[in-house]
Order: structure tokens, then sequence, then C-alpha cells
């Protein structure tokens, strides 16, 4: 399965999750009191258990669609907020910190993607990630120790990887998951803080009411009524927290790790810049505990190292895993194949002339050849296909396939198309210039692989359009 394919296969997958989880969880609840009442009632030989336990999951599943009914459409319009308030996150103004909004808007540009908000988190934790649910109303959150480690490199593909995941519509799902539906974990949170807020105040007065009374037995009547109180409040907030914990469970399970190695390749493709992804990756490992007052916000971070057993229902694989994966990225694709175009999106229209690279006036950010050229290669990068027969290679085809396929070539006419493609030589034809040059026999070979992409492309779209 080629990089496009999974993309494509992961937000219709993120899609189906979503809708799936919103319409199941309302029947998680019930389904524990099911079983906690009719175990209840085998145990004390209760007449006809089956019957009461249907009764009481009947009451409960009613409670949950008045929750979710009401729950859903608030959350919709303040999840925002509710991430902001529970991670400490705020706005970035445009005039604040230039150097961050000027990776972030090259960076959205060569994604073709509408510019989301910005947000900085302050704390020497080095942590990212993006939160929103429709375009728009994206967002993407750094923290400032995030800004001050990272160079420009390392800081560009944190802020490509949390695009990737606004791009596959994993920003949506772990959204919809932590926000929408994960209301039994938050409201565990705030019911529990403010159960023994109430419980303490009562008890503190009720102590100091019977201390001070002048009847024998005082002392001891107030030690046996706060320990009977505190016991009966350990009881239920064992009993929330055990539904609270299976809620989180539920939405631990509808997130696939799969998302942050796609999110990952996904910062590659736009960026270029493998390298400086794993330096950054080793950077932030062992400092990117990130404190929240939603526990299941963790989900949404670059990288999170929550408590789980033997990685099971951990949301994030560990960094070492996602080290690995690039490295064997950069393995398979040829040198400098990451590269994306300049591409056409719905919110910014098609290629134009005027916007192609001959038309363009040189300027100090100008984008970077299809290659990287910054040391010579000692050897023919392995795959090329210019050792002998000039065959395109497979690899490489894939990847020229799955960049091109970001511009969605799809929605586009033939000759936006054509367009598209002559973008694409023009970036490989800027190795003749680059310092070293790119040898001739390795243009060649990129030619041919880009030429077969191409060809494999128009090939699909006219099968699909039949």
């Amino acid at each position: 399965m080629t990089y496009r394919q999974q993309v494509d296969a992961a937000v219709q997958s993120n899609t189906v999750r979503s809708i799936l989880l919103v319409a199941s969880f309302p029947f998680v609840v019930p389904g524990l009191v099911f079983l906690v009442t009719f175990g209840v009632g085998i145990l004390s030989s209760r007449p006809n258990p089956l019957a009461l336990s249907i009764q009481a999951a009947l009451i409960a599943l009613a409670i949950m669609l008045v929750v979710m009914i009401i729950w859903l459409p608030i959350g919709y319009l303040i999840h925002q907020w509710v991430i902001d308030r529970a991670t400490g996150a705020r706005l970035l103004r445009r005039n604040e910190l230039p150097r961050v909004w000027a990776i972030f808007e090259r960076l959205c540009t060569s994604a073709g993607m509408r510019l989301p908000a910005l947000r900085v988190i302050e704390t020497e934790t080095l942590n990212a990630f993006a939160s929103g649910l429709r375009e728009g109303a994206y967002s993407v959150t750094l923290t400032t120790g995030l800004i001050d480690v990272l160079d420009d490199d390392e800081l560009e593909t944190v802020m490509g990887h949390e695009l990737a995941h606004i791009q596959n519509h994993d920003v949506r799902l772990v959204v919809i998951a932590t926000v929408l539906v994960g209301t039994v974990p938050m409201l565990h949170d705030l019911l529990m803080k403010a159960f023994w807020a109430v419980i303490m105040s009562v008890l503190n007065i009720y102590r100091a009411i019977f201390s001070l009374l002048p009847m024998p037995g005082a002392k001891l009547l107030v030690q046996v009524t706060y320990t009977a109180v505190f016991w009966a409040g350990k009881a239920v907030a064992y009993a929330v927290g055990f539904v609270a914990t299976v809620a989180s469970l539920v939405v631990h399970f509808a997130l696939s790790r799969e998302r942050e190695f796609m999110a990952d390749a996904g910062a590659v493709a736009l960026t270029n810049k493998p390298q400086a992804l794993i330096n950054a990756l080793r950077k932030i490992s062992g400092l990117s505990t990130l404190e929240l007052s939603i526990d299941g916000l963790r989900a949404m971070l670059f990288d999170s190292r929550g408590v789980s057993f033997a990685g099971l229902f951990a949301t994030h694989p560990p960094i070492d895993s996602r080290i690995a994966a690039i490295e064997r990225l950069m393995v398979a694709a040829p040198a400098g194949s990451f590269e994306t175009f300049t591409r056409a999106s719905p919110t910014t229209g098609p290629l134009s002339a005027e916007s192609s690279p001959a038309a363009q006036p040189t300027s100090d950010h100008r984008r970077e050849p299809l290659f990287r050229t910054e040391r010579p290669d000692p050897a023919p990068v392995h795959g090329l296909g210019f050792a002998g027969s000039m065959q395109p290679d497979p690899a490489s085809v894939a990847r020229f396939v799955a960049i091109l396929y970001t511009a969605k070539p799809g929605q586009l006419t033939w000759s936006e198309r054509q367009q598209l493609y002559r973008r694409a030589h023009s970036s490989i034809e800027q190795g003749k210039t680059a310092n070293p040059p790119v040898s001739p026999s390795k243009l060649a070979a990129l030619k041919l692989n880009l030429d077969e992409a191409i060809r494999q492309i128009e090939a699909s779209l006219h099968d699909r359009d039949g």
C-alpha cells in the first residue's frame, strides 16, 4: 500500500471511528450498570435480577442520552475553550514570535492549507498538539520550551507533524474522543474535586462544633463520623472512578497509535527534513510531560508517556520506534524525494502560471529544490535505477505518487494537473544549479520516476472516470 493510500485509508477510518465513538459511547455506562446490578442481584438472591438489571440499565441509558444531547452541541462550540483551560494555552498574536509565524506560514503555504490559529503554553516542557473540529477552527499549539530548544528545521518538522494530523482528520477524532465523548472522565475529575471540597468543609464545621460542646464522647463522635464519611466518600470515588476508567479505555482503544507514524511520515513528506524530525524527537524525549487538568487530553500531544501496561493502553508509540520508522523511510526513499511541491487546495485554488517558480521573484524564503544538496553523495543512491538500465524504481515512484496526491489531482482539471506536473519537473531541474550540482544520471533517474508516477496517477484517474 502506498503512502497516499495509507493516508486515504486513515482519513476514512478516522471518520468512521468518530461516528461509531459518538454513537456507541452512551451505551458504555448502561452496560456497566447492567453488569453490576445483575451481579449484585445474583449475590443477594434477589427475585428476578435480570428484569431489575434491565430496568437500571434503561434508566442509565436515558440519563446518558440526555447528557450527550445536551453536552455534544455545547462541547462542539466550546471545545477549544475547554482545551485552553485544561492546558493553559493562549492565542498567539501576529506580532509575537515572528520567527515561529514565518516558519508556520511557509509550511501552510507548502501544504496548501488554510492557516490555522497558533497558540502557546508558557512552560519549559517540550510538546505540541493540534486541535479543532472543522475547517477554519483548527489550531496548532506549541510550548515555549519547544520553541526555545528546537532550531528552525526541527520546529518546522514538529509543526508539519501537527498539520499532518489535521490533514488526516486525526485531530477531529481525538477531540471528539477526549472532549465530546470523554464526558465521564471529565465529569469524574470535576465532581470528585467538588465532592471532596464540600465533604471536607462540612466535616471541619462538624468537628469545630462538636469539639466545643461540653458533652461526653463528643471527640469520639467526631472521629467516628469523620471516618465513616471519609470511607463513604472513598467508595463513591472508586465507583465513579471505575466508570471513568472504563470510559477512558474505550477512548484509548478508539485511538490507533499508527496515527503518530502517519503524521511523522506526513511531516517528512511536507518538509523534506527527516533528520530534523529525528533530532526533534530526540530532544523532546523525556522532556514532554505536560501538566493537564484533563488527563484524556494527553492523546492529543506530540509525545506522551502516559501510564500503560506493556504499551496496551498507550496512545503514543515509543520515541525509539518513531525514529526507527523515519530511518526506514529514509532508506526506502531516494535522496530528496520527500520534498513536496506547491499545491492546489480547496481554499487557495489551483495552481496558476503566475504562481509558477519562473514567475516568482527570488527571495530569501524561496522553496528548496526537490533534493537535498548540502553534501555530495559519495556513491549512487540506492534504488534510483541509473546503474545499468534506466528502469523506474517502485519505492521512488510510490513516494512521488504520494507527494503529488497531496495536491488532490482528482479534484483538478486536466490543465490544472499539467501545471502541477510542470512544477514538479521544474523543481527537479533546479538540481542543475544546486551547489554542488546533481549529477545528470541522478537527474535522469528522478525524471524517470516522476514520469512513471504521473503515468500511474493519470491511469488511475482515467479508470475512475470510466
